[in-house]
C-alpha cells in the first residue's frame, strides 16, 4: 500500500489509458470500415477531401486514449515517455501507407485471409456448412471434381475422405494456396488432388468442354466480378449428369452465426486468435459489399442468374446461421441440356 501511495501518479495515466480505449474501441473500429469502404470506391478514395477528413476522425480517435500520458508526463519515466511519443508517430505513418496503395487493398485482404482461414475449423457452422456441401455433392468413385475458389482446400479434404476421387482446386489467392498445399500433401504426392494459382475464370475458360462430374463453389460468387461468365463457363465444363453445388452469403452479419454455433457446441472454442482474426476480416467484406468490390447477391438473383445461363437449380435452403436466419443459400444446378438425357 504504501508503494501505490507513493507511486499512484504513475499509474492514474495508464488505467485512464485503459478506459479511453474501451470507451473509443468500438467507435474507433465503425471509422475503419467506413475509411476502408471510402478506400475501395473510386468517388470518395483517397484523392477525395472527405477520404481524409474521415481519415482524420479516425486517427483522433485512436490517438484520444494516450493524452493521459501526455497530460501526466511529467510523471512518468522518460524513456517511457519517448517510447509512447515514437509508438504513436509509427501509428500515423503506417496508418496512412495503409490507404495509399487502393488497388491492393483486396489483394492485401485475401492474403491476410489465407493464415486466418482455418480457425473456421473450430467453427460449428463452417464444420456444418462444408459437410452440407459435401452431401449435396453425392461423390462417387471415379469421379473427377472442380473446387472453383478451393480456399486452404478443406472441402477438397472433406470430398477426397467421401470417396476415391480426383479432385482439382482453382484459388487466385497465394496464402490460400499455400495453406491448402500443405494439408493436402499426400493427395498431391499421389495425383489424387491439384491446386491451380490463377483466377478461376481465366482457368475454367482453358478447359475443354465437359471436364468434370461435379463442380463446388463455397462462398466464392460474393467475390466474383462476373457470375454470368462463371455460370456460363461451370455449365460448359460439367459432364451431361454432372452436377454443380454452390453456397454463398446473401447478406452480411455474423450473429446468426454465432448463436447457431452456441446451439451446438461450446463457447471455449470462439476464443481463437484465427477465428477472431476471420470475424474481424469478414466484417470489412460485409462493409465493402456495401461499396462495390465485393456483393452479397439476394436469392431471387442468384437463382434468375442460373436460368439466365441454361441452368436448372433445385434443392435450395439456407444454412451458416441456421435453416431459418442462415446468412448463406446453398443449391444445386444440373445443365438444362443434361434433362434430355
Amino acid at each position: 500500500m504504501a508503494w501505490l501511495k507513493d507511486n499512484w501518479q504513475g499509474l492514474v495515466p495508464w488505467l485512464m489509458f485503459i478506459v479511453i480505449y474501451i470507451a473509443t474501441f468500438k467507435l474507433a473500429w465503425k471509422k475503419l470500415a467506413d475509411l476502408v469502404v471510402s478506400n475501395a470506391t473510386r468517388r470518395h478514395g483517397v484523392f477525395s477531401w472527405r477520404f481524409w477528413w474521415q481519415f482524420v476522425e479516425y486517427r483522433l480517435i485512436l490517438l484520444a486514449p494516450y493524452i493521459p500520458f501526455l497530460v501526466f508526463r511529467e510523471s512518468m519515466p522518460t524513456t517511457v515517455t519517448k517510447i509512447i511519443f515514437w509508438w504513436v508517430i509509427l501509428m500515423l505513418v503506417m496508418g496512412i501507407l495503409r490507404f495509399v496503395k487502393t488497388e491492393r487493398l483486396t489483394k492485401i485482404l485475401w492474403w491476410v485471409y489465407g493464415y486466418m482461414y482455418d480457425g473456421l475449423l473450430n467453427f460449428y457452422p463452417y464444420r456444418n456448412l462444408v459437410n452440407n456441401v459435401v452431401d449435396l455433392m453425392e461423390v462417387e468413385d471415379g469421379h473427377k471434381v472442380l473446387e472453383v475458389g478451393c480456399g486452404t482446400g478443406n472441402v477438397m479434404q472433406s470430398l477426397l475422405d467421401r470417396a476415391d476421387i480426383i479432385v482439382v482446386g482453382v484459388d487466385s489467392s497465394k496464402s490460400m494456396i499455400r495453406q491448402a498445399q500443405r494439408k493436402l500433401h499426400h493427395s498431391l504426392q499421389t495425383n489424387k488432388s491439384s491446386l491451380i494459382g490463377s483466377d478461376a475464370l481465366v482457368y475454367m475458360k482453358s478447359l475443354p468442354s465437359q471436364s468434370f462430374d461435379r463442380i463446388s463453389m463455397v462462398n466464392f460468387l460474393y467475390a466474383a466480378q462476373n457470375r454470368l461468365e462463371i455460370w456460363a463457363e461451370c455449365l460448359r465444363i460439367i459432364k451431361p449428369e454432372g452436377k454443380i453445388v454452390v453456397t454463398t452469403s446473401t447478406e452480411g452479419g455474423s450473429r446468426p452465426i454465432i448463436q447457431e454455433h452456441l446451439r451446438n457446441a461450446s463457447w471455449v472454442q470462439l476464443v481463437s486468435l484465427r477465428l477472431i482474426g476471420v470475424v474481424i476480416i469478414d466484417f470489412f467484406i460485409s462493409e465493402l459489399a456495401k461499396a462495390g468490390p465485393f456483393e452479397f447477391p439476394t436469392q431471387d438473383v442468384l437463382l434468375a442468374e442460373v436460368r439466365e445461363c441454361g441452368g436448372i437449380y433445385s434443392k435450395v435452403s439456407r444454412v451458416y446461421g441456421g435453416a431459418e436466419n442462415g446468412v448463406n443459400i446453398i443449391f444445386s444446378v444440373i445443365a438444362e441440356d443434361e434433362l434430355k438425357f
